[in-house]
């Protein structure tokens, strides 16, 4: 697993289709830090944790730093 034991940072990732992300990063037992202004779409990182992987939300706008 290449990414075993690595931390992944999705930012904005409930404005785009982010399920295949994370199941991608769960498949490489990747930890999954999902980051969202989306208080709602947090909640999806739920299932992630209901099957056995590493994920958590933290609720933050980026936007101002991005550009």
């Amino acid at each position: 697993m290449r990414l075993a034991d690595k931390v992944a940072l999705i930012t904005g990732c409930f404005q785009w289709n982010w399920s295949g992300s994370f199941c991608l990063l769960f498949a490489q037992k990747a930890k999954i830090v999902a980051v969202d202004k989306n208080v709602a779409g947090g909640e999806e990182t739920a299932c992630v944790k209901e099957a056995g992987g590493d994920a958590i939300f933290v609720k933050a706008d980026v936007s101002a730093c991005c550009g």
